[in-house]
């Protein structure tokens, strides 16, 4: 998503969110990134989301993992990194498949497609 550099960038949480999200992981990705784990409510089971936020100037000084994130917490800044010269905002949902713990992922499994599934946003995010 386009927006100008430094602008804050706020944690939504999800529909049918159970609780607060927590960070799961500070530090290079898709370029700097913060990503926040989701316990979700489908159908009478939790499932377990991520959201990658990527490609920002820096993440919020106050970020670290396993810290607890409530909505409107304030997760990094709008930038170019990973993308130099193309400032925006890179948001992607992905659900953990069955049987996988995204807490003992390391960073390069969070996008993995054996770990997770990339899933459309508007599925997730609450109708504003």
């Amino acid at each position: 998503m386009a927006q100008k550099r430094g602008t804050p960038v706020a944690l939504v949480p999800l529909e049918h969110q159970v609780g607060d999200a927590d960070v799961l992981f500070v530090g290079k990705l898709f370029g700097n990134s913060v990503v926040t784990h989701h316990s979700v409510r489908e159908q009478g089971t939790l499932r377990d989301y991520l959201v990658i936020h990527g490609h920002l100037e820096k993440p919020a000084a106050n970020l670290a993992r396993g810290a607890s994130a409530p909505d409107g917490t304030v997760i990094g800044y709008v930038g170019d990194s990973g993308s130099p010269g193309v400032v925006h905002l890179h948001v992607e949902v992905r659900r953990a498949r069955e049987g996988v713990s995204l807490s003992a992922l390391g960073p390069g499994e969070l996008a993995h497609n054996s770990k997770t599934v990339a899933c459309d946003p508007r599925n997730v995010l609450p109708l504003l």
